[in-house]
């Protein structure tokens, strides 16, 4: 009798099958708004061909029964908020001779396929010199991607589709949620509050209260939104990041992006940042590529003109910008976990501001802004469509709850 999964694996063994089960947490928060992402499915897909392709390897094709057994249980994991290997992937999947699946969460495709490679077993799934069908499903909570990637070898001849991978494809972007929430100072009244940037709109408050006050359309869907001081003026304004090349505007509207330039690898996985790193009030740019920071002091390409490691962003640590002290100058943190850990300078060392605040682990949105215009940052989280913020840089609770959405 089986009652265990050692008790199937051994069966299986035995009747001359072969089932692998891999998991891999690249841990972050997991918010709240579902949605399937075929784009990064597909991402993922050109990935998995394009690394059997080094190696010499067939691609694998894409087969629907094998999509819909990964898309459901990347639902099953993010509804729970809990990593784990489908219990019934052998009775849900037919007529296979080698099993296999890798089950992840993290920030994007590009980290999550990088550890994924770097990981030995999970690796040799996707290198199985046996395997011949895939299918992958990804299920996005707010900012955090819940992939299943299930592998079969058919009893009989592979079927399917290979997947269609051009130029552009497997980059390892980081897939962008639909509605993603953002901060600055829209009035330059020395006071951040909330907006959202969605499919290219946005959505902005010039208070507390909840109320739109600016609604307009700047990029489109897929970009990843930065906002920033970009002209010293005292007034947050905004701009996308689009594959490699940043678009910003210098004012509230849409139109054609005051400045471009391309910086980074944003296509390959790094994370884009802003900040005002020498206190000049303007605010510039930077990158997260693995666990390095990579900061610019002008609004230009070029090499990072500060350097340094901080934290574990490839293991799912969440980056956090903010001017901690009130000195004018921002540097750097993380929440790990539910543990924010910040830094009063732009290097690497153990985190000199710790604390708790707000469930990250079950679905809260760091962020942080001056909600109250002292020029120190504070805290928050977004919860749903409440946004919990607090004044100080420690635990308890909210001093102000915002809806909205």
């Amino acid at each position: 009798m089986i009652r265990t999964l050692t008790d199937l694996r051994r069966w299986l063994v035995a009747a001359g099958l072969i089932l692998l089960f891999l998991m891999l947490d690249v841990q972050m928060a997991p918010p709240a708004d579902a949605a399937v992402l075929p784009a990064a499915e597909a991402e993922f897909l050109c990935n998995i061909n394009a690394e059997r392709q080094e190696v010499g390897l067939p691609g694998l094709r894409v087969v629907a029964e094998l999509t819909d057994v990964a898309r459901a249980h990347s639902g099953r994991m993010a509804d729970a908020s809990l990593l784990y290997h489908n219990p019934n992937l052998a009775s849900e999947v037919s007529n296979w001779r080698v099993l296999a699946e890798n089950v992840g969460r993290g920030h994007s495709v590009g980290s999550l396929h990088q550890a994924l490679m770097e990981s030995r077993g999970h690796r040799a799934n996707i290198l199985n010199t046996s395997i011949t069908e895939v299918g992958v499903g990804v299920e996005a909570r707010g900012s955090t991607l819940w992939v299943t990637q299930v592998f079969r070898q058919h009893t009989g001849g592979a079927s399917g589709q290979l997947p269609a991978c051009g130029a552009t494809a497997a980059s390892g972007a980081t897939a962008v949620p639909a509605a993603v929430p953002v901060r600055g100072d829209w009035n330059g009244d020395g006071f951040e509050t909330p907006g959202w940037f969605e499919n290219g709109r946005w959505r902005l408050s010039n208070g507390l209260e909840g109320a739109i006050d600016l609604v307009f359309d700047y990029g489109r869907a897929g970009d990843l939104p930065v906002v920033g001081d970009w002209n010293g003026s005292g007034q947050d304004t905004v701009g996308v990041v689009r594959d490699d090349t940043w678009l910003l505007r210098d004012d509230l509207s849409g139109g054609a992006a005051h400045r471009s330039f391309r910086y980074g690898r944003v296509t390959r996985g790094d994370v884009p940042i802003v900040g005002n790193w020498n206190g000049d009030r303007h605010d510039t740019i930077g990158i997260i590529r693995d666990g390095e920071w990579h900061l610019r002091h002008s609004l230009s390409g070029g090499p990072g003109q500060t350097v340094f490691t901080y934290g574990r962003l490839t293991r799912g640590d969440i980056a956090l910008i903010g001017d901690w002290n009130a000195d004018g100058r921002d540097t750097v943190g993380i929440v790990r976990d539910g543990e924010w850990h910040l830094r009063n300078s732009l290097s690497g060392g153990p985190g000199q501001i710790v604390f708790t605040y707000g469930r990250v682990l079950r679905g809260d949105v760091p962020v942080i802004g001056d909600w109250n215009g002292t020029g120190r940052s504070g805290v928050g989280i977004v919860r749903d469509a409440d946004w919990h913020l607090r004044n100080t840089l420690s635990g308890g609770p909210a001093e102000h709850v915002v809806r909205f959405r």
